[in-house]
């Protein structure tokens, strides 16, 4: 079932300086955002121009923005992560920009919502890799 996207209209800021970050934040919440950066790059080898970490204003909630290009900067995915629930939602921008094609908490599947093709290339596992991580 879906959970709710309480973080819809949030706003949030980007994280220039991840070492700055993992310096002021609390140290076991920084190393899992820095640990989902670095599997995420290496899940889907891009490099660091392609990948942008963003923190809700006010609030415990981690994007995570994947972009096409470093071009064009235009955003094909996110994740948002959520500590406190230990919580991964993942977005294809295109497909399905307004709700996750995956849901999970911890290790769960909560929710899916992509093609049974798209199953076909494991999907599941793919992303249940970061799962080990929140």
């Amino acid at each position: 079932m879906l959970q709710p996207l309480v973080y819809v209209n949030f706003e949030f800021a980007e994280i220039k300086n991840l070492g700055d970050f993992l310096k002021t934040n609390g140290a076991k919440e920084s190393a899992k955002v820095k640990s989902l950066y670095e599997n995420l790059k290496n899940i889907l080898n891009l490099p660091e121009s392609r990948v942008r970490i963003n923190i809700a204003q006010g609030e415990r909630i981690y994007r995570l923005d994947i972009l096409g290009s470093t071009v064009r900067k235009e955003i094909v995915g996110q994740l948002f992560y959520i500590p406190e629930q230990k919580r991964l939602d993942i977005f294809d921008s295109i497909m399905s920009p307004t709700i996750p094609f995956i849901q999970f908490i911890g290790k769960k599947i909560m929710y899916m919502n992509y093609s049974p093709f798209l199953g076909l290339f494991g999907v599941e596992q793919l992303f249940k890799k970061l799962t080990n991580i929140i």
